[in-house]
């Protein structure tokens, strides 16, 4: 291959790359972790133990953005996300929260259609956590979680307005909640999944040069 054609084919290669560009607002539903671990502490006692939900699904609202460079096939990402969580526990139980997330990384994409994405995010919730009890019933409990994590994502583009994605990823939380006279610390952990479908609402480029 004579030399003088090296710049032309980088030249094209650069031509080819596919521009990422991300404004959308994406709703989600998903698997979020089942696995945690408790201390509880009363006016008697304080215990300790590792349990799991019997399942937990979630739904979410996010708005993503990035900001593209002219030609480059990657971007910085930031994003918002409201996440609604239920799931069930025991004979009655449930625990169920709402999660502010914010979410920041990078997109790359490879071809016209297809972006892969890898996210880090950290989150604030207010859970709620109905524990049921052998004498029957249930104690409530509420209070506060914090939560961090990484999620990869692919999306598929199949118009120019609407794209198709998975997301998988790693989540760590760690829940304070007291009531009816109990202390509930609970820390959970495991791998999330969700599938959603996303509304491009703008194509226009903001640089990042």
């Amino acid at each position: 291959m004579s030399l003088r054609l090296l710049p032309l084919l980088l030249a094209a290669a650069g031509l080819c790359a596919e521009e990422l560009l991300i404004r959308d607002l994406r709703v989600s539903a998903g698997l979020a972790p089942t696995d945690f671990s408790y201390t509880t502490s009363d006016e008697l006692a304080t215990t300790s133990g590792d349990d799991a939900f019997d399942d937990a699904r979630c739904l979410g609202l996010r708005a993503a953005w990035s900001w593209s460079g002219a030609g480059r096939s990657w971007a910085p990402i930031v994003a918002a996300e409201m996440l609604a969580e239920d799931a069930s526990y025991g004979d009655g139980g449930s625990y169920s929260q709402y999660t502010l997330r914010g979410l920041a990384g990078i997109g790359w994409q490879p071809a016209d259609a297809w972006t892969l994405s890898l996210l880090a995010l950290l989150g604030a919730g207010r859970p709620s956590f109905d524990v049921p009890v052998a004498t029957g019933g249930t104690i409530a409990t509420a209070g506060a979680s914090a939560s961090t994590g990484i999620l990869v994502g692919l999306d598929w583009a199949f118009s120019r307005s609407w794209r198709l994605g998975v997301e998988a990823g790693w989540i760590e939380e760690a829940a304070t909640l007291s009531g009816d006279g109990v202390d509930l610390d609970l820390t959970r952990s495991g791998v999330s999944a969700a599938i959603g479908l996303a509304w491009v609402w703008s194509r226009r480029p903001i640089r990042l040069e």
